[in-house]
């Protein structure tokens, strides 16, 4: 992504920041603001990524949120959206989430967060206490990694034979994003299932292709979503675009099929 893009979405953080700090009644009940995903990584691509920002918000004991605290984010996200004309992903969580619902995989990326409100030590500090707890039973982990590889694959078939020209914008070009999309998913539960946690997309590529490249069919396919994605915006949508697609339904099915029988 280029450079002035990449400062357009810092920009647009630190105006949620600020918007959050300008209503004390929303800052009292906001633990942590911290940046994820390919922002963070600086592996945005214009017209591609979203600005993904995770939120720590003080709940009750079941983990409910205030109505009036995800009113004002709404509202803020919107403000921000229509200044900056980007997509806003605000993931609002309590901590009841993290212990109860959410599990080591989403928590780990999540510990990766920069943080931009909050202590940066006891926002760490969080994350190591709880994954210390849901990282002691090893086979149990990997009934999940498996769980979330089969969800995902499902997730992504149901789709990939739903959508079609007369009930999806931009079919083609929405297609190959979701195959984009799962095929990093995907990769990178394999990846874990190794015991291997990559920070990036790049990583993801390079390192599944080192443990599973010679396992499995179409194991061109991690290198030409990262292709892909990184040249969105000039991509023609012709034949080999769409024979790509097709490939990717065949590579996410074998990979759950590598794992499954590990």
């Amino acid at each position: 992504m280029k450079k002035n893009n990449q400062f357009i979405f810092i920009q647009a953080l630190n105006k949620i920041v600020k918007l959050c700090w300008s209503k004390s009644e929303l800052l009292n009940d906001i633990k942590f603001i911290a940046l994820l995903g390919s922002v963070k990584d600086n592996e945005a691509v214009e017209n591609y990524s979203d600005l993904d920002i995770l939120f720590i918000l003080k709940s009750n004991q079941r983990g409910l949120i205030k109505r009036n605290t995800l009113k004002k984010l709404k509202t803020i996200c919107e403000i921000v959206s229509k200044e900056y004309n980007i997509k806003i992903s605000i993931l609002p969580h309590s901590i009841y989430d993290f212990k109860m619902y959410v599990d080591f995989e989403y928590l780990t990326h999540y510990s990766w967060g920069k943080v931009f409100y909050g202590s940066a030590a006891n926002f760490k500090c969080l994350f190591r206490e709880i994954l210390k707890l849901k990282m002691t039973d090893e086979k149990q982990n990997a009934r999940v990694i498996l769980f979330n590889l089969i969800h995902a694959r499902f997730n992504f078939i149901r789709k990939y034979v739903s959508w079609n020209k007369y009930n999806t914008v931009n079919y083609h070009r929405a297609l190959l994003k979701l195959c984009i999309d799962n095929i990093f998913e995907i990769c990178d539960w394999c990846l874990i299932y190794n015991n291997y946690w990559a920070k990036t997309k790049k990583e993801i590529v390079y390192k599944f292709n080192d443990q599973f490249g010679d396992k499995i069919a179409f194991n061109n396919i991690p290198q030409r979503a990262y292709f892909l994605r990184k040249n969105w915006n000039t991509l023609k949508m012709d034949k080999n675009i769409k024979d790509f697609c097709s490939n990717a339904a065949d590579f996410i099915q074998n990979c759950v099929k590598i794992i499954n029988h590990s």
